[in-house]
């Protein structure tokens, strides 16, 4: 689309959306965006991926290899800012991922001439990210943890501590994690024995990651024993808005474990408010999405992080009437402040079709749920998105929803 027809399809809202990143995420933010104003965000990113590729709510795209190099990122950026800005129009500058989230709060000096974003500072983002620093802060805050031990892997000695098994295993710096890629990486592993503890402490330190890694206690429990929470402050550290809910399905990828397919609404006054009151408490601004997990030895929710940026199955946010985009462009372009809301909707989330949801849910009162939330058509699946008509995009999701049968089919028979 040229910048001409670009600004009259844009002209009648004060500012423009540029999300970077093209995976669901973006997709969802994008289509928040269209939803609400009737818009088209510009999309930055690395590669094309489907999601945002078979769209014609996403099909404005300015993409650059070298996106992930901090100095290209923000010449890019600057590139994108020129070639869209208009006198009457701010730019909104929104990330998918974490890595383009820290980039934008590492290069905030240099990126906040030509956009606007509501992000956390580098120290707060180095107290949540890095997960030794947070859960020191989690426990200076009576925030509930799982128990956790630390090992540096520029150690030589073996890990010996004292742990109860199974634990899991995973990276302190996932950013770093991700950029010493190895055969037989996972997003976690869960192991029984010291000799499989270090056999993986050997593996992630040959692939260059110099950071710890955490050895953490498994807590029981299926996928519904996982919960999620979002929270949004406004530039200036007010909280807006908490959301609960609870976890029906994650991915069955082991790269991919922590990746919610299905979620239902929930409402928890309790939680919900220590959850705000800690962000709250810490100057935390913009999104952060919480991972939890009930813990049914101690009938507590521990909490394992919080993901600096909305997550990919955020959308249920929008999908309750409480539109992820306003929120930022209430905040950003117009400075509206606004009491913190509790979402309160009951409400079923997915991106797998509901084969899935009725074979491979295990949990008979959420699944009994489901059945009632789909009856009542009090459900959604933001990549079927009603006002998305390109032609392509019926067929790569048709394709999706049977993979997606396969891989929970085969994750089962394993």
């Amino acid at each position: 689309m040229e910048k001409r027809q670009l600004e009259e399809f844009m002209s009648k809202h004060p500012f423009i959306p540029i999300i970077v990143g093209t995976n669901i995420n973006a997709y969802n933010m994008a289509i928040s965006f269209h939803e609400e104003y009737g818009i088209k965000p510009v999309i930055v990113g690395r590669e094309p991926l489907p999601f945002t590729s078979y769209s014609t709510i996403t099909d404005i795209q300015e993409l650059n290899k070298g996106l992930h190099d901090p100095q290209v990122f923000v010449q890019f950026l600057r590139e994108v800012a020129k070639k869209y800005r208009t006198a009457d129009q701010k730019l909104l500058l929104v990330g998918t991922d974490d890595l383009y989230v820290r980039l934008i709060i590492e290069q905030r000096e240099a990126l906040k001439e030509d956009f606007l974003f509501n992000y956390i500072d580098e120290e707060i983002m180095n107290a949540v990210y890095i997960k030794k620093n947070f859960y020191e802060l989690c426990a200076e805050h009576g925030i509930d943890t799982p128990s956790t031990y630390f090992h540096s892997c520029l150690s030589d000695e073996p890990f010996t501590d004292e742990v109860l098994f199974p634990v899991i295993i995973k990276p302190s710096d996932g950013v770093q994690y991700y950029r010493h890629p190895f055969e037989g990486l996972q997003k976690i592993y869960k192991v029984d024995t010291y000799e499989e503890i270090n056999r993986i402490i050997q593996m992630v330190k040959a692939s260059g990651y110099k950071e710890d890694l955490i050895i953490q206690d498994f807590i029981p429990g299926d996928d519904t024993f996982m919960w999620d929470a979002v929270y949004y402050a406004d530039q200036h550290g007010k909280p807006q808005l908490i959301t609960f809910a609870q976890v029906v399905l994650q991915e069955r990828a082991m790269t991919a474990i922590g990746n919610y397919t299905a979620l239902i609404t929930r409402y928890n006054e309790e939680v919900m408010t220590k959850l705000a009151k800690f962000l709250e408490a810490i100057g935390y601004v913009g999104y952060g999405n919480f991972d939890l997990k009930y813990d049914a030895r101690d009938g507590k929710f521990k909490v394992f992080e919080v993901n600096i940026r909305q997550g990919r199955s955020s959308y249920y946010i929008t999908q309750c009437g409480e539109n992820m985009a306003k929120y930022l462009v209430d905040d950003l372009v117009y400075g509206k402040e606004k009491p913190l809301t509790y979402l309160d909707d009951h409400f079923l989330f997915t991106v797998v079709p509901k084969a899935v949801l009725n074979k491979f849910v295990d949990n008979p009162q959420v699944q009994k749920e489901i059945r009632t939330l789909i009856k009542e058509g009090r459900y959604g699946n933001p990549l079927f998105y009603r006002k998305d008509k390109h032609m392509k995009r019926k067929l790569y999701l048709l394709m999706r929803q049977i993979n997606y049968f396969k891989k929970y089919k085969n994750a089962a028979e394993e």
